[in-house]
């Protein structure tokens, strides 16, 4: 037996109910019986007007690069393998109006919320005649669209139903490492897939893919400094790094460490456990906070301005060279700030941090 929603195959997993056979895999999202018959005629398409406004203009290999990506598409899917602020979302913005105005289902998943409901807003500019939804945990009234954005998790509202689906980090969690998720990807979409993302993992390479290494601003990306040494000797060249920046976002390991320096810095924090986290962001972006102490959370999705990056026991382990990428990713990304610091602190020899360095050159190459 195989499951249709999550596609497991486990006869562990399988339970005889009063309707039928079911997986308890993804029992999560609801019980859904092998015998249940599937109707796609019910699925209705309509041709969309679906012409999309920038504001402002792609670079010439940006619109090369979104050309070749709608011209693979057609053919199989696709991998977008692109630095962080090259501009990923813009570069997928040919195929989905093509898919549209075809009369095709497009889905946009991400595996974080926040990111979901940012997408939206963006998506709505571009696409002002379209009708763009977000599906996410506390946006799950509406789940229907010209052009949906959700979470991953909520894809499996969605059977059978994309003839395009784009999928943006996918080596991000929850969503990596999740069978779960991913089965349920693959049964929510009937057509092609393209995947977003900075820091593929050797499966995704496999794919067909386009390329993308080059900022808008055409600086390069920032190869942070690395300092290797004991406590006393890292906490003085942070005071240092803190002190010769205005605006510093400080990474730690642990929710714990992250309060702790809060407290002794006399700034604010910022975690998964956090309330009020918006409101941090935004006394951040205002200038109101100028150092920030913060988990993982900031990782991915978060574009701020002027911002410089120190990353505290960058040896961890809680940071892969993907998780790392992706941090440093934070400086530059806007036009205005193209430059920033980085700077990683080690208490000892780390080989994610070396192949980081040696990954962030050859994109700087």
């Amino acid at each position: 037996m195989k499951c249709p929603r999550c596609l497991n195959e486990e006869q562990k997993y399988f339970y005889l109910g009063e309707k039928g056979y079911y997986c308890r895999r993804c029992i999560l999202f609801g019980r859904i019986y092998f015998d249940g018959e599937f109707d796609e005629s019910k699925i209705l398409n309509k041709e969309l007007e679906a012409e999309y406004e920038l504001g402002f203009q792609l670079t010439e290999a940006q619109e090369n690069c979104s050309k070749e990506i709608n011209k693979m598409i057609k053919h199989s899917d696709v991998l977008v393998y692109a630095a962080c602020g090259v501009g990923k979302t813009e570069l997928v913005l040919e195929a989905i109006s093509d898919y549209l105005s075809k009369g095709k289902r497009v889905g946009f998943a991400i595996p974080r919320r926040q990111v979901v409901l940012e997408l939206q807003k963006r998506m709505a500019q571009y696409f002002k005649q379209l009708k763009v939804i977000k599906v996410c945990g506390g946006y799950t009234k509406e789940v229907e669209g010209d052009l949906i954005i959700c979470t991953t998790h909520q894809l499996y509202r969605y059977r059978y139903y994309f003839d395009l689906l784009i999928l943006d980090e996918p080596d991000a969690y929850p969503y990596y490492g999740s069978s779960v998720l991913q089965g349920i990807a693959k049964t929510s979409c009937k057509g092609r897939k393209i995947f977003l993302s900075a820091t593929p993992d050797a499966e995704l390479l496999k794919l067909p893919k386009v390329t993308l290494f080059k900022r808008p601003h055409e600086y390069p990306l920032n190869v942070p400094e690395v300092k290797i040494g004991f406590a006393w000797y890292l906490s003085l060249r942070l005071i240092c790094f803190m002190y010769q920046n205005k605006r510093n976002l400080i990474f730690v390991p642990t929710i714990s460490l992250a309060e702790r320096m809060a407290k002794i810095f006399h700034t604010a924090c910022l975690h998964s456990k956090t309330e009020e986290k918006e409101i941090i962001l935004e006394k951040f972006d205002k200038n109101e906070i100028n150092t920030l102490f913060c988990t993982t959370i900031l990782e991915r999705g978060v574009t701020i301005e002027n911002v410089n990056v120190c990353i505290w026991q960058a040896n961890h382990r809680v940071y892969s060279e993907a998780s790392l990428i992706q941090i440093l990713g934070r400086i530059g990304r806007s036009v205005h700030y193209p430059m920033g610091k980085g700077l990683l602190l080690c208490n000892e020899k780390s080989e994610n941090v070396f192949k980081c360095i040696q990954t962030l050159k050859m994109m700087n190459a």
